[in-house]
């Protein structure tokens, strides 16, 4: 993975003031919404979904020398070696996944490597919301909801693509998505859970009867 150069000077930039000022701006994990489409079903949407994507980030903004990670070389062990990990015992890799997940929450007390993580992720995702204006739907700290294929420019982190048959996104952290096999709901009360699913279903049959009768 290598950092692009301008957002290495970016960093730079931001590592200089958190040293210098000892605090830095804490934004939280990246979360947008397309306003055009809030609220209203999309069929035929693609997900991309970064990789482990605050280990990945950690990573290489070790190697660029912008901050010190001192269980790097494990954390480059795991990614070389997590589809052998795949093949062995369950727990075992379920271990090293946790370990790997819970790494960033363990610099709560660090704000260079918080803040230079936080500041590198705002800069992708500007990045390539400014070079995708009109595809993309929805955005949640590691993946990208849009209605065409990306432009990812040159971005140097692991990701997967996958397609959903359709979706509908109320507002930030509240959306209900149809992959073709299951009807996933994030962000709705208990009470309002079924109301969704039955949203979703509704014009899940209304697609199957367009490709009956078409």
């Amino acid at each position: 993975m290598k950092l692009p150069q301008r957002h290495k000077e970016e960093l730079l930039k931001e590592k200089e003031e958190i040293e210098k000022t000892g605090m830095k701006v804490f934004k939280g994990g990246y979360n947008w919404i397309n306003e055009d489409y809030q609220g209203v079903i999309i069929e035929n949407l693609q997900i991309t979904e970064f990789t482990q994507m605050y280990p990945h980030i950690m990573v290489m903004l070790h190697d660029e020398g912008l901050i010190d990670i001192e269980e790097v070389q494990k954390l480059k062990w795991f990614f070389a070696n997590v589809n052998n990990l795949k093949l062995g015992t369950e727990s075992y890799y379920q271990k090293w996944k946790v370990w790997v997940n819970s790494l960033y929450g363990g610099f709560s007390g660090n704000p260079n490597i918080l803040g230079l993580i936080a500041k590198y992720q705002y800069l992708l995702y500007d990045e390539i919301l400014e070079n995708n204006p009109e595809h993309i739907v929805y955005i949640d700290t590691d993946q990208i909801i849009s209605i065409n294929q990306l432009n990812l420019l040159d971005c140097p982190l692991p990701y997967s693509t996958d397609s959903l048959t359709l979706g509908v996104f109320k507002e930030k952290k509240r959306y209900v998505v149809y992959d073709g096999y299951d009807i996933k709901v994030k962000g709705y009360p208990v009470i309002k859970l079924e109301e969704a699913k039955k949203e979703i279903q509704s014009r899940i049959r209304e697609i199957k009867l367009d490709k009956i009768f078409s």
